[in-house]
């Protein structure tokens, strides 16, 4: 069985666990800056910046403990120069368990660990001098790690929060270790 389909199967069992109390499951959605942890080439500019986002599904399973799954996608890092060009980018399921610490009536702070199944993907194209044709070399890797973030979170109302938040998200990519870290702003809707 993939992976994704065991990750997906406990994030829906987990949330059948948290029992039949409708505001106890949310849904949420974040937008924000992810920033590759990559080795610069030399010769090329690296743009380690790009736009990511996530959306998942989450059950507070008690006042302080949740869980959440979902997918996220960790945009783009670019390299550009003279010799060539290329792109790393990525994505991936995942699920956490979230700690959550009341810091009043509207506001919290929560921490998460979970793990994150994702796929990374590789391309660059290198021009040697005086060759008008460019070598492309394409690589593709994918693997099970863990995730780390914290974040705070703002009650609108009984049902809608605003949240923002910073995570870690591990990857390999020919065989070294590459960390992305997304920092985003979202909303969650409980039902």
């Amino acid at each position: 069985m993939h992976i994704q389909r065991i990750i997906a199967a406990a994030t829906l069992g987990l949330a059948a666990m948290a029992g039949a109390q409708a505001a106890d499951l949310y849904a949420f959605g974040s937008v924000g800056i992810s920033d590759w942890k990559i080795d610069e080439t030399p010769g090329l500019n690296l743009d380690r910046k790009g736009t990511g986002f996530k959306l998942g599904v989450g059950s507070l399973l008690m006042p302080n403990l949740a869980v959440e799954g979902g997918y996220v996608n960790l945009g783009k890092a670019k390299l550009s120069g003279d010799g060539g060009r290329g792109s790393v980018k990525g994505g991936g399921v995942f699920v956490d368990a979230v700690g959550v610490l009341p810091l009043s009536s509207d506001f919290s702070a929560f921490a998460k660990l979970g793990i994150f199944h994702g796929k990374a993907k590789g391309e660059a194209e290198s021009y040697p001098s005086g060759e008008s044709d460019g070598v492309r070399v394409s690589e593709r890797d994918s693997g099970t790690d863990i995730k780390f973030g914290f974040g705070v979170g703002w009650s609108l109302s009984k049902s809608v929060q605003l949240r923002a938040e910073w995570e870690r998200f591990r990857f390999k990519l020919s065989g070294d270790q590459g960390d992305v870290d997304l920092l985003s702003l979202g909303v969650s809707y409980s039902f």
